[in-house]
């Protein structure tokens, strides 16, 4: 109420409320991955993937970087990070495509 009231505003800061989705298959998971980790390419804020500092890909693929997390739920779903780093990779297309025709689909 404060922000809103000292900005001028309404509704949320963040406008929208939190979304969550369940994530119920293994294909689902691995394809959740790749889209987060292609957002910054896909978005033109990132020419490479492993350049994006707010990123954990680089701690998915070397063990290292400014966003350590748990990605062994994500990797154990490939023989090894290179299959890994390749799917991502494959998906820009894909995902790229998907996000320009955003504009046509229906909720």
């Amino acid at each position: 109420m404060f922000f809103n009231k000292k900005y001028d505003s309404v509704g949320h800061v963040f406008q929208d409320r939190f979304k969550q989705v369940l994530v119920d298959d293994n294909e689902y998971l691995k394809w959740l991955s790749c889209y987060i980790h292609q957002n910054p390419k896909v978005g033109g804020i990132a020419k490479r993937l492993e350049d994006y500092r707010w990123s954990s890909y680089g701690y998915y693929l070397k063990g290292m970087g400014d966003i350590p997390c748990e990605s062994q739920i994500i990797l154990d779903q490939f023989k090894d990070k290179n299959e890994y780093e390749r799917f991502v990779d494959e998906s820009y297309n894909i995902i790229k495509d998907n996000k320009d025709m955003g504009h046509l689909l229906i909720d």
